[in-house]
């Protein structure tokens, strides 16, 4: 057993006895001061546990009103620390996971039920779910909540928290938004048949013209919730809503045709293979070269929430969510999910109890056709159905217990996972494997939190995280030991295990109130794709060791009518071989790759966020944002640098928007801004350098007006 490996079987022995064996009462209070500054009514009990010692970005529905936010990407996009689109397309990376680990390292949740991806390719997707009108507030725990929400949480978790979540308004509400490229609408209803009983309702329709000529989307939104409360703190809601989602772009363009064509560009036409006659002929179609953005969801929730004795609380959802997804012309991808929580709470005096279990079952299939040429039959062809299916089932258990100690806040938690991951593919040209893998994960976390004075208050916090191979990376292609035909057959490769740890301060400094966090982790054991046996074979190992760091800090002041934040990140890192991977390279030289040592390949090592709101009076509101997003290295290979195949530095730019938002009266509001105000061009995504580049082009500057009406 190796020396980290017994320490941290000690460590997770130690945290099980003082979970168990925290016994220490006062009855002093604890001063509440700004150990939850950025606090938000909690709906979800696990995130409330988090609070003392970890920093959670909240956007509320008031952010997403008045800052003109399109999307749940556009939100995203606009906190420091997060970055949307730079690692590929729909990627979220949070503290600089970097190309391609932003999509393992992270979770998202809407209402509570995880959504991540399975796989991301060869179909690309996005997390724009819930019309940004149908959200109430988004929750953000950067880097951290692995006892809480598992797997690849060391980058982050997202729990977007929409209108249907608790049913607890009883309003009705009638939204538009107009901008040259289209337009938004909504309309909710809330009725009370009885004093028990609330039901809701509604429907969003959109549609936007996108950057390149032909380029759109548009989809219709629909949703219902019922929520019943038999008893004062009890309550039974069931959820349901429908998206369908419709769209054609264009993915990645090279640089040379936007300085050819600009906006005005086109794709040309190509053929589309969609049958083959009986005569063995291809059945071909022209079709232009766009991507499709096509997506259907339809989600059921049920929650039921009640009290247990004086002191208990119990939490029971379960829930099943099902869809497809598409870039490509009869290429489809669907997926389903299903599962079911439970979670006990208990706040005795100065102690804070959470137990859970949890299972989902995800899968994910992907079926086409190809179209080889027949041996037999030299220029006439065969139909070749392929079909790609993987299914994660995942069970857990997990116990936090917080404690506070006069101005001491100390907390504990362990997560236990059993994951079943499951493939049967059949590829082209005979390629082909089913079977399974079997993998548990242990996860804890120990924090502190000490509160100085009533405004100020400082924590240290570290955890032991995970994050287990996606849908690509379980499956090895290798040659068969007899035949030398290809098969894909189960990974040897280990679930990645990382190290967290991190130091904050919150204090009230003159007319400011800041944050400020300190973080770093590291893995020995970080997956790698590679290639081997002169290109043949292609198989995920344990290789690489990687180290990121960084510092956040945001400040924000209110001073007469005027307020203002700003925040600031700064992200770096590092990869280089294990040991593992050293002893690889010794059989397969032609491997290696110089790993840069000046950073991580897509990780801006700055940006800022800084936003001012000036109120007038009590109905007028208006807001200033600018971001500025660093430069950043498109390049893996030190030993490429500038070479036009893996490219070089990819230039800072920086974007302000203005918007502006009077409340007419009660019951209605008129909003508007603009977008992009200089019209700055940049890029939100580029591979390579030079002519040959491909790219994908930032949002041009654009107006927009909407109103709200609530009854």
């Amino acid at each position: 057993m190796s020396l980290i490996g017994g320490i941290m079987n000690k460590y997770i022995a130690l945290t099980l006895v003082a979970l168990f064996s925290s016994t220490v009462s006062s009855e002093a209070a604890v001063p509440t001061g700004i150990l939850a500054p950025s606090y938000v009514h909690p709906d979800y009990i696990a995130m409330e546990q988090l609070r003392p010692t970890k920093d959670i970005i909240v956007i509320t529905k008031k952010d997403i009103q008045e800052n003109g936010y399109t999307s749940i990407s556009e939100a995203l996009k606009r906190q420091t620390g997060i970055n949307v689109g730079l690692t590929g397309e729909g990627s979220i990376d949070i503290r600089g996971q970097g190309d391609q680990y932003a999509d393992s390292n992270i979770q998202v949740l809407v209402d509570g039920v995880p959504i991540t991806t399975l796989v991301n390719h060869p179909i690309h997707t996005n997390y724009d779910v819930v019309p940004i009108e149908n959200i109430e507030k988004i929750e953000i725990i950067p880097g951290g909540g692995s006892v809480l929400y598992g797997s690849g949480t060391v980058g982050g978790v997202i729990n977007i928290t929409t209108n249907l979540r608790s049913v607890q308004r009883d309003q009705t509400t009638i939204g538009m938004r107009y901008q040259p490229e289209g337009y938004r609408m909504t309309g909710s209803i809330a009725t009370r048949p009885n004093a028990r009983i609330r039901i809701t309702g509604g429907y969003t329709k959109y549609r936007e013209n996108l950057y390149f000529q032909d380029t759109w989307q548009g989809g219709n939104y629909y949703f219902t919730a019922v929520r019943y409360e038999p008893r004062s703190g009890t309550a039974l809601t069931f959820r349901a809503s429908h998206l369908d989602n419709q769209g054609q772009y264009i993915q990645l363009l090279q640089t040379r045709k936007i300085q050819q064509f600009g906006k005005d560009y086109k794709p040309g036409y190509r053929d589309l293979t969609v049958g083959v006659d009986k005569d063995g002929n291809k059945i071909v179609r022209k079709i232009r070269d766009y991507s499709i953005k096509d997506r259907v969801l339809n989600t059921y929730h049920m929650t039921y929430m009640a009290p247990l004795g004086k002191f208990w609380n119990m939490e029971i959802e379960g829930f099943t969510q099902n869809g497809n997804y598409a870039n490509f012309e009869l290429k489809k991808m669907e997926h389903h999910t299903q599962g079911g929580m439970l979670r006990l709470s208990r706040n005795a005096g100065n102690h804070k109890w959470l137990f859970g279990m949890e299972g989902t079952t995800q899968q994910a299939k992907l079926e086409y056709n190809d179209y080889p040429e027949d041996s037999k039959r030299p220029g006439k062809y065969l139909v070749e159905p392929l079909s790609f299916f993987y299914k994660k089932q995942l069970r857990s258990v997990f116990l936090m217990h917080t404690l506070q100690h006069h101005k001491w806040i100390l907390t504990q938690g362990i997560r236990r996972e059993v994951l079943h991951w499951d493939y049967d593919k059949k590829g082209a040209k005979g390629l082909a494997g089913k079977d399974s893998s079997k993998r548990y994960n242990t996860a804890a976390e120990l924090s502190l939190a000490y509160q100085y004075t009533d405004t100020g208050s400082v924590f240290a916090r570290y955890e032991r995280a995970y994050t287990v191979p996606n849908g690509i990376q379980i499956s090895d292609k290798v040659l068969d030991q007899n035949t030398y035909e290809p098969l894909y057959v189960t990974s040897s490769a280990q679930d990645e295990i990382y190290d967290s740890y991190e130091l904050g301060w919150r204090a009230k400094l003159g007319a400011s109130t800041m944050k400020a966090s300190i973080f770093y982790n590291k893995t020995d054991n970080q997956l790698c794709r590679v290639d081997t046996f002169f290109g043949m074979q292609t198989e995920t190992k344990n290789l690489l060791q990687t180290r990121r760091r960084g510092i956040e800090l945001s400040l924000q002041q209110q001073m007469g009518k005027w307020k203002f934040f700003e925040g600031y990140t700064y992200v770096n890192g590092s990869t280089n071989y294990n040991e593992t991977g050293r002893k690889f390279l010794q059989a397969e030289p032609d491997s290696e790759i110089n790993y840069a040592k000046s950073g991580l390949k897509k990780v801006p090592a700055h940006k800022v966020v800084l936003r001012s709101t000036y109120m007038p009076n009590r109905r007028m509101k208006i807001n200033a944002m600018y971001r500025y997003v660093g430069a950043y290295k498109n390049y893996l290979n030190e030993s490429k640098k500038g070479d036009a195949r893996e490219g070089d530095l990819v230039h800072s730019y920086g974007v302000l928007d203005v918007s502006m938002s009077y409340q007419v009266q009660p019951t209605w509001a008129i909003y508007g801004g603009i977008t992009n105000v200089f019209n700055k061009e940049y890029y939100e995504f580029k591979e390579g350098e030079g002519p040959y580049s491909t790219i994908t082009h930032g949002a041009n500057r654009t107006y927009y007006i909407g109103v709200n009406y609530t009854l």
